[in-house]
């Protein structure tokens, strides 16, 4: 499991893979105390729609653009009161973005925190956002409304690269030809009460935002990320929180036998060089803002 150092600044808590978090070096976050995560549920339980059924029909083929058939059933739950959208095992396809409303759940196979060397899981292919000259602030490929979660899948860029460009420790070759490319934040709230759960950000730039809304009550939980930027980010007008059993970590990426991933150009970790694997491992950052103490940490 990934390890967290924390040091103080006076915008955000920079967590970077690697150290354990010391509360005594952060500011104001004693007493920390252990606090499970609040169960989430979807509002509206008995509503449940599998994707592939009519009239929504999604493939999850990894070939045929499933964002609409899957958004179609988002919809439709939101419009009903709220409910599940079970997503079967299987790799859809989605070219936009996926806006979950209020009071829906999207879910897939997963049972557990992560499955990134088992291709028969649930995951979406995220195409939205290509090299966006805007990481930060364009819309996010999964939007989560006011108590509304996601669990139980991964998310691929089948787009990304894996190389740093600026590492000299990487041959030229391997750097002009999979280059690290800027996306949006993989999952944003837009609302309070949200929950992440199970969910795997395999090879993403920015991973999880609570900073653009107020994201109050938020729940993170059994989540792997791999981020080339940002993992998490809590901004100053999120009021509490939990972040739990959660791994920032590059090896969901190297280890994925989804196409375009190092190990199925026949790269591992030592192939890669030290020096980028630090750069890989230590670049994604934690982001907290003053309000930590409000935020429950393991």
């Amino acid at each position: 499991m990934a390890k967290i150092n924390a040091n103080v600044r006076t915008d955000f808590v920079r967590a970077e893979v690697g150290e354990f978090i010391n509360t005594d070096k952060v500011w104001q976050a004693r007493p920390l105390f252990y606090a499970f995560a609040p169960v989430r549920k979807p509002a509206n339980e008995s509503n449940l729609i599998n994707v592939k059924d009519a009239p929504y029909n999604a493939k999850g083929n990894g070939v045929a653009d499933d964002g609409p058939a899957i958004q179609s059933a988002l919809t439709a739950a939101g419009i009903a009161g709220g409910g599940t959208v079970f997503l079967p095992p299987g790799s859809y396809k989605v070219s936009g973005s996926l806006q979950v409303p209020t009071g829906v759940e999207l879910t897939g196979s997963h049972g557990y925190v992560h499955a990134h060397n088992n291709l028969d899981t649930t995951v979406l292919l995220a195409y939205s956002g290509n090299d966006t000259t805007a990481p930060d602030s364009a819309t996010a490929f999964l939007t989560l409304s006011q108590g509304a979660g996601i669990k139980g899948f991964s998310v691929y860029y089948p787009e990304q690269g894996f190389a740093d460009g600026a590492d000299p420790g990487v041959p030229a070759d391997i750097r002009s030809r999979y280059p690290v490319k800027k996306y949006p934040y993989t999952v944003r709230a837009a609302g309070t009460d949200t929950w992440v759960k199970y969910v795997e950000i395999e090879n993403g730039y920015n991973g999880i935002d609570y900073g653009t809304t107020a994201a109050d009550r938020f729940v993170v939980s059994g989540t792997w990320i791999n981020a080339a930027n940002v993992a998490v980010n809590v901004g100053a007008n999120t009021n509490g929180g939990w972040v739990e059993q959660v791994v920032v970590t590059y090896g969901t990426f190297f280890q994925s036998k989804h196409a375009n991933s190092p190990h199925t150009y026949g790269f591992d970790a030592a192939k890669i060089t030290r020096s980028h694997i630090r750069t890989l491992s230590s670049s994604a950052t934690v982001r907290m803002s003053l309000r930590l103490p409000q935020i429950r940490l393991p």
